[in-house]
């Protein structure tokens, strides 16, 4: 599965439904998204470079792909 059609597809699927989406990826699918999970750890320790909306945005997708991992 390609980058984009992957993330395209996780935005498609219903929060209820995201740890049996998660369940049956491929591990290299499961590792893009702890890739994801570090990387928007780094972008949120560096939040000052952020406005609060975007910083709040990338809590909130973090939060959201941590449960699944």
């Amino acid at each position: 599965m390609n980058k984009d059609k992957f993330w395209h597809e996780y935005d498609s699927v219903n929060d209820n439904d995201l740890l049996n989406w998660f369940t049956n990826l491929t591990e290299i699918d499961k590792n893009k998204i702890r890739n994801r999970v570090k990387q928007l750890n780094v972008e949120i320790t560096h939040g000052e470079y952020y406005d609060g909306w975007t910083l709040d945005g990338l809590i909130k997708e973090k939060e959201k792909l941590s449960k699944l991992i």
